[in-house]
């Protein structure tokens, strides 16, 4: 019932369908991997593969910037650092992303995803170099704003003026 009142375009070939079920895969794979290499779990995020796991992939900005690491403006993305990490974003991800699939496509939603979640990762390097961070977070706003953008392109069909 509630796949009817909040996805109702959803199906297993749209994108975000595809991305969530990618990014769960990479979440038990990282967990697998904290377990194998690291002997456990995070001890700060409830369900969370070690941090030492995300050494190679998270959002450094110093590694970006030094070593030419650019791989870590995009792998940032797929990753969530515990179970409720990981929940919220797939919920919010497949609420509004189906949304905007449907509006949009499969091919603008994957690049609005993708270029946001890049941009999104630059601009937070250049405003806070220290910083090491993960999550779909910047890919979430930019599927928001686009959804913003095409109501305030909209928005005189909202009210019955349609030119």
């Amino acid at each position: 019932m509630l796949k009817f009142t909040f996805t109702p375009s959803l199906h297993w070939g749209r994108f975000v369908a595809l991305i969530s079920v990618f990014d769960t895969l990479l979440f038990f794979m990282c967990m697998i991997a904290s377990l194998i290499v690291f002997g456990g779990l995070s001890k700060s995020a409830f369900l969370g593969a070690d941090f030492r796991v995300y050494t190679y992939f998270d959002k450094n900005p110093i590694k970006i910037a030094d070593d030419y690491q650019l791989w870590r403006l995009i792998t940032p993305t797929v990753l969530h650092t515990g179970l409720s990490h990981l929940i919220s974003n797939v919920c919010v991800t497949l609420v509004f992303g189906s949304l905007l699939e449907a509006l949009v496509g499969f091919r603008h939603t994957l690049m609005i995803y993708f270029i946001s979640g890049i941009g999104g990762n630059l601009f937070s390097s250049f405003c806070n170099p220290g910083s090491i961070s993960i999550g779909a977070s910047t890919c979430i706003n930019g599927m928001l704003t686009g959804l913003l953008a095409l109501l305030v392109i909209n928005w005189n069909a909202f009210n019955g003026n349609q030119q």
